[in-house]
């Protein structure tokens, strides 16, 4: 046949594929003379390199939005760190006085809110899609794993009002109050083993919630959402959908790394006393303390970004 026409067979597979197979297979098309069982094969088998790579690019997907996830509940952590430990301490006036520490926090607050708005946009359409998905099919593993975070919740808030009830209302087993002494509450030794529980249920929590929902990502399938309105016809899928905002909430959490450690830099050379009259959790020094939190938010990153690579270069070859 042709080179031409070889060229339009070609053309029916996959971008990828023909990134990698094209010209030798356009090459051995032009060594046979055209004819319908050719013509057919070459269809069928077109046809099966589009399901596969459709199958390729939902497990990516999964993949991507998972990890993305994941990396979030990490940040998460490290934000309760620094958070926890700039609350209600000297280093509030140091920001006030300090324009480079006042806009470091603020880089710090741009990169949440980035973060966060991509995964809720990215998040309802994904959470509506696995609910109809359980509904249609009758899983109840569906609906066990999307309570995860709910229970994690509830148990971390149980324990919270155990501990309240058992200390008369005065002591709420804070991490980040340990440090700190008050008349009416408990001894040192009590606040830090309370306080102590209650972090470990944060990051347990934080933990199964990042375990169960990735799980659930990477897992299932994602039935394609219609919306239909006067005027307006939408066909979305949900998973697509998010892995195309997950370098987004990537770029979120990579400027939420950059601020904490221009802060900590910043705060070490401009408010030094203030930054080490600082406590962070279980007593923790601010050095301490913002080292951890950069150590977690670091890692975090680390997962996010490539994963939100992938999605970019996924998409990009197909």
């Amino acid at each position: 046949m042709t080179s031409s026409t070889a060229a339009r067979l070609v053309r029916f597979y996959p971008r990828r594929w023909r990134t990698r197979y094209g010209q030798e297979f356009a090459a051995l098309l032009e060594q046979h003379p055209i004819s319908f069982k050719i013509v057919t094969n070459v269809l069928w088998s077109a046809g099966e390199a589009h399901m596969q790579a459709a199958m390729s690019q939902e497990r990516n997907q999964g993949n991507v939005v998972g990890s993305v996830w994941s990396a979030w509940m990490i940040a998460v952590i490290a934000g309760l760190i620094l958070y926890g430990m700039v609350d209600d301490s000297p280093l509030l006036a140091a920001m006030g006085q300090s324009s480079i520490l006042a806009a470091s926090w603020k880089m710090i607050q741009a990169g949440c809110v980035l973060a966060v708005s991509a995964l809720v946009v990215a998040g309802l359409p994904l959470a509506w899609s696995i609910g109809l998905n359980a509904i249609r099919k009758r899983r109840r593993s569906i609906y066990l794993q999307l309570a995860v975070p709910l229970i994690s919740i509830t148990v971390f808030i149980a324990w919270i009002a155990a501990v309240l009830a058992f200390t008369n209302g005065h002591w709420a087993a804070s991490p980040w109050a340990v440090a700190f002494s008050r008349p009416d509450w408990p001894s040192y030794s009590v606040r830090w083993i309370t306080g102590a529980i209650s972090a470990a249920l944060l990051i347990l929590c934080c933990s199964a919630s990042a375990a169960s929902i990735s799980q659930l990502i990477r897992g299932d399938q994602f039935p394609e959402l219609h919306l239909a309105l006067p005027g307006i016809d939408v066909k979305l899928h949900p998973l697509s959908f998010a892995a195309a905002l997950s370098p987004l909430a990537a770029a979120g959490i990579f400027v939420m790394l950059m601020g904490v450690v221009v802060w900590g830099y910043s705060a070490i050379h401009l408010s030094a006393l203030a930054f080490h009259n600082s406590r962070g959790p279980l007593g923790l020094s601010g050095v301490a303390s913002w080292i951890l939190s950069t150590i977690i938010l670091g890692l975090a990153a680390a997962i996010s970004a490539p994963a939100a690579w992938r999605s970019w270069a996924h998409t990009t070859d197909h």
